[in-house]
């Protein structure tokens, strides 16, 4: 079947003309009729270097207004993007130009000299972003399959190694579709996000997407004073954020915003206790997800933190989205199916859910299960189990520590760690057949520590106080990077 999805947002843009479509970073405000002429022109200098559909563009252009008309011109015409990560080493972006031999690179010219470190790229067709112009339409809309590949982001996922997700056509529609019930309202909103995918469902509600001035590669350093300055500027009225950027704009309540959306990285007690504190009176919600299925579950905050009086039951990701498909599977065999709060393997499908890697069949085979029935699943990797139709996190698969013939899960005696000694940056895990604890305090002793672990029948070998902050994610800098520590 033919995809509709770009035809129906451009038939939406021109009602919405005037409407201001994106305040960037520089407190600059774009309307929908300047986003679609910088479309166009997005489209002529793409003709103009001969890219035509089918082929391969690399995008290295950071979250900012370029980024979207060269996005839209990119899709409407038929050609793949994949987006270059900016927490990518540069070994990586070397090797992942010389397996996709793209037809061009197109590189916000603030970033111009990577090029040169970049072998690969050489003699490789490119575009040096610095501002972009307008042109009036026509814009050209190429006939695409739901089938044809539109972009392709990479996750690093448990293993390390970047794979990229095969969003087509029909995926990306299916999880637009997946957002409605988070992103549209009734009226258009202000959407302060650092989610660059989040962005392109925020534009298609018609919304105003507000961008960030901070930096995506290092989320955890931004300036509080930074944030919440933009947001007052731009009368944001939604953040849709990580939680590293929630509680960085948690000094204060911010008046202009109604909605809270957080998701990307576990939230933690306390954030989401302040985030209460300041915002009792809106909607609060923490979604569930990964790059290959968003939404999984989501739950309000009140909930969430209600549940840390309860930290042996793991983190709340709250009630499974309605067209999620999700089961519980034994973590060694996932072709068994647990019951009822057993704990396991969390897989999901649905036409939301990613079905397939780009031009990676190892990657496929590690992260999807197809049943007999021929539905394609995705193996989270993360650990939980149901109850009364809401689900619970434990861990990861690659976290689940093995002592003495039996499995202990990392989310739930961190959890409560948390909460008797009031350490948040912890983590609790397994190298090499010792059991660790390392964490980043000076509130208790490990004396303390090791007493609780070895009375509450937790397997302990070294406890590892730091001064340092624990490594944290590339991506969100929110989830503990085990293998850095």
């Amino acid at each position: 079947m033919k995809s509709k999805l770009l035809k129906s947002f451009f038939d939406k843009v021109n009602g919405w003309s005037e409407q201001i479509a994106i305040i960037d970073q520089n407190n600059q405000s774009y309307t929908f009729n300047q986003l679609l002429k910088s479309t166009v022109f997005s489209q002529q200098v793409l003709n103009q270097k001969k890219v035509k559909k089918g082929q391969i563009a690399i995008v290295a252009v950071p979250m900012s207004f370029e980024l979207y008309p060269i996005l839209y011109a990119l899709l409407t015409k038929g050609i793949t993007a994949v987006f270059l990560d900016p927490w990518f080493s540069r070994k990586q972006m070397n090797q992942l130009i010389g397996e996709l031999n793209p037809s061009i690179i197109i590189v916000d010219h603030q970033f111009k000299w990577l090029l040169a470190l970049l072998p690969q790229s050489w003699f490789t067709s490119k575009w040096i972003v610095k501002g972009l112009g307008e042109k009036d339409p026509p814009l050209e809309i190429e006939d695409m399959d739901e089938s044809d590949t539109a972009l392709v982001t990479y996750t690093s996922g448990s293993s390390g190694k970047p794979k990229g997700a095969n969003r087509t056509y029909a995926f990306l529609e299916a999880q637009i579709n997946a957002l409605t019930g988070y992103l549209k309202r009734e009226q258009s909103t202000r959407d302060y996000t650092n989610f660059p995918i989040v962005g392109l469902g925020t534009l298609y509600f018609g919304n105003t997407l507000v961008i960030p001035k901070i930096k995506l590669k290092s989320i955890d350093q931004a300036n509080p004073v930074s944030i919440i300055n933009q947001v007052k500027e731009s009368n944001a009225s939604r953040l849709i954020v990580s939680p590293a950027i929630l509680e960085k704009a948690n000094t204060r309540r911010l008046a202009s915003i109604h909605e809270i959306i957080t998701g990307g990285s576990p939230l933690l007690e306390n954030v989401a206790k302040k985030t209460l504190d300041l915002y009792d009176d809106i909607t609060l919600t923490n979604l569930y997800g990964s790059t290959e299925s968003e939404p999984i579950a989501s739950t309000d905050f009140n909930a969430f933190v209600e549940n840390f009086n309860q930290p042996e039951k793991g983190l709340l990701a709250g009630k499974v989205y309605s067209l999620t498909q999700l089961k519980i599977v034994a973590i060694n065999d996932p072709s068994i199916e647990l019951q009822e709060e057993e704990i396991g393997e969390i897989i999901v499908t649905g036409n939301h859910v990613n079905k397939s890697y780009f031009r990676n069949q190892q990657a496929f085979h590690e992260n999807k299960i197809e049943d007999s029935k021929g539905e394609v699943w995705h193996r989270t990797k993360d650990t939980g189990y149901l109850k009364n139709g809401l689900l619970y996190l434990v861990g990861t698969v690659s976290r689940t520590i093995h002592h003495s013939g039996q499995a202990y899960h990392p989310f739930i005696v961190e959890n409560q760690i948390r909460q008797i000694f009031g350490i948040t940056d912890l983590a609790y895990y397994q190298k090499e057949g010792q059991v660790y604890l390392k964490y980043h305090s000076s509130q208790t002793s490990n004396e303390k520590l090791q007493n609780w672990l070895m009375e509450s029948q937790y397997p302990i070998d070294v406890i590892v106080a730091t001064d340092e902050p624990l490594p944290k994610d590339p991506r969100h800098r929110g989830k503990i990077d085990i293998k850095a520590l």
